[in-house]
C-alpha cells in the first residue's frame, strides 16, 4: 500500500514538473496572458494532490483534510473540463479539412513586429501559401488591424508576405479593421458577400484557435473547414488553456 501510494505520488511529481516547466517557459518570452496563470493554478492543484499521496503524514487536522478533499474534487473537475474541451478543439483543428472544392481562404491575424510577421503568423501564412498554390482559383482574405508593435496592419503585412512569395496581389483582399477573432470573421464575412465569394471557407490559424473561429463562422452563416498551423511547442500548452476560456466567451457571445 505504501509503495503504491509512493508510485502515485511520483507520477504526480512528474506531471507537476512538466506543467511547471510549461508554465514558466512563456514568461521568458514576455508572455503573461491568463492562460499562463491558469496553467500555474492547474500545476499547483496537481502538486498539492501529489504531496497528499507522497506525504499523507502532513495532512493533519480538519482544515488540512478539507483542503485535501476539495483539492481532489477540483482536480477531477479540471480533468473533465480538459477532456471535453480538448476533444472538440482537436476535432475542429485536425479533423475538418478542406473539401477539395473552391473555398475562400481566411488567414486570421496575429502579432506583427515592424513590417514582419511573427513566428506564429509566418506558420499560418506558410499553410495559406501552400493552399493558394494548390488552388489557383481561390481568393484569400487576410485579417487584422494595427497592433502595438507595428505601424502596419497585420493584414497588410500578410499581403506583402504572400505577394513576396509569389501570390498575385489581385487574389488577396485586405481586412484591416479588426482586433479580435470575432471581428476577424465578421469583417471577412462582409467582404465575402461584397465580393460574391464562396461562403465555403477554409480558416488558417493555429490548431488551438480553430474551434472558436468555427463557432463564429458558423454563427455568421459561413461553412468553415480548417488548416492548422503548428504552435511553437513551448507556448502551446498555455495558449491551449487560454483558448478554452476564450471558447466559453465565444459561446456566450453567440448565445446572447
Amino acid at each position: 500500500m505504501v509503495k503504491k501510494r509512493k508510485r502515485i505520488g511520483a507520477t504526480y511529481g512528474v506531471v507537476f514538473a512538466v506543467l511547471l516547466f510549461f508554465s514558466i517557459l512563456p514568461l521568458f518570452h514576455g508572455i503573461t496572458h491568463i492562460g499562463v496563470w491558469c496553467l500555474f493554478g492547474i500545476t499547483a492543484t496537481v502538486g498539492v494532490n501529489g504531496l497528499c499521496y507522497h506525504r499523507p503524514d502532513l495532512i493533519q487536522g480538519n482544515f488540512l483534510k478539507a483542503i485535501k478533499k476539495y483539492n481532489q474534487w477540483l482536480l477531477i473537475l479540471i480533468i473533465i473540463f480538459e477532456v471535453i474541451f480538448s476533444f472538440f478543439m482537436i476535432k475542429s483543428a485536425y479533423f475538418t479539412p478542406p473539401d477539395n472544392k473552391e473555398e475562400t481562404a481566411i488567414v486570421l491575424g496575429c502579432l506583427v513586429i515592424d513590417d514582419k510577421p511573427s513566428l506564429m503568423l509566418q506558420k499560418r501564412l506558410k499553410k495559406a501559401l501552400l493552399y493558394l498554390e494548390e488552388n489557383p482559383e481561390s481568393i484569400a482574405i487576410v485579417t487584422g488591424g494595427t497592433g502595438t508593435q507595428s505601424i502596419y496592419s497585420e493584414a497588410l503585412v500578410q499581403q506583402n508576405w504572400l505577394v513576396s512569395h509569389g501570390i498575385a496581389q489581385n487574389r488577396i483582399i485586405i481586412e484591416d479593421k479588426s482586433h479580435d477573432t470575432h471581428s476577424n470573421i465578421e469583417n471577412a464575412a462582409n467582404l465575402i458577400i461584397a465580393n460574391d465569394l464562396p461562403t465555403d471557407v477554409v480558416i488558417f490559424t493555429d490548431g488551438f484557435h480553430q474551434l472558436r473561429s468555427q463557432i463564429f463562422a458558423n454563427n455568421i452563416g459561413l461553412s468553415p473547414t480548417s488548416v492548422s498551423a503548428s504552435t511553437p511547442w513551448g507556448l502551446f500548452l498555455s495558449y491551449w488553456v487560454r483558448e478554452q476560456l476564450a471558447i466559453i466567451q465565444a459561446i456566450m457571445i453567440v448565445i446572447w
